[in-house]
């Protein structure tokens, strides 16, 4: 009995080394890609664009909305943007050249209100998502839900277009 231990003991060390040898795994590289990023000027009246790098390509459009999203959300510590701070993307899908981007409720619940506040929020958005080819509107939905009313200025029940916030760009 000891001696059959014994063996199976040896038999898994050895397969233990036999499959940790080998190659080490190779660093994936990370792609980037150019973005355009539109923040609020120092008298939130307009937005001015600025171009960053994004870490992805842009084969995968939804990811990288999500992505520019999420770093119009980090600007708003820096008070570039109106978007509350704790909001989240919670995901970015495309069909037909629109973008349905469904937030977190914080969204609405943090954010300041009038109608100041609703074009330094929305005008960024839709104008860096609707800079990447293939994004021609913004829809916004609510933790899945559509929502009628926000904050008392606008509906969120449509899509909004880049035409609609190019009389901001600075």
């Amino acid at each position: 009995m000891k001696k059959i231990l014994s063996v199976l003991a040896a038999a898994m060390v050895l397969l233990g080394v036999l499959t940790g040898c080998g190659k080490p795994e190779e660093k994936r590289e990370e792609k980037k890609s150019a973005a355009v990023l539109y923040l609020s000027d120092e008298d939130a009246m307009y937005v001015i664009g600025k171009e960053i790098d994004i870490a992805a390509d842009n084969s995968d459009i939804e990811y990288k909305s999500k992505l520019i999203t999420e770093k119009l959300i980090e600007e708003a510590a820096n008070l570039k943007t109106t978007i509350p701070k704790n909001t989240k993307v919670l995901s970015a899908k495309l069909e037909n050249n629109k973008l349905t981007l469904d937030m977190s409720k914080e969204f609405i619940t943090e954010h300041i209100g009038g109608s100041t506040g609703f074009t330094m929020t929305f005008a960024p958005i839709v104008l860096s998502l609707t800079e990447l080819d293939g994004i021609d509107e913004v829809w916004f939905t609510i933790e899945g839900k559509n929502v009628e009313d926000f904050k008392g200025t606008d509906t969120l029940n449509r899509a909004f277009t880049r035409e609609e916030f190019l009389g901001y760009i600075k």
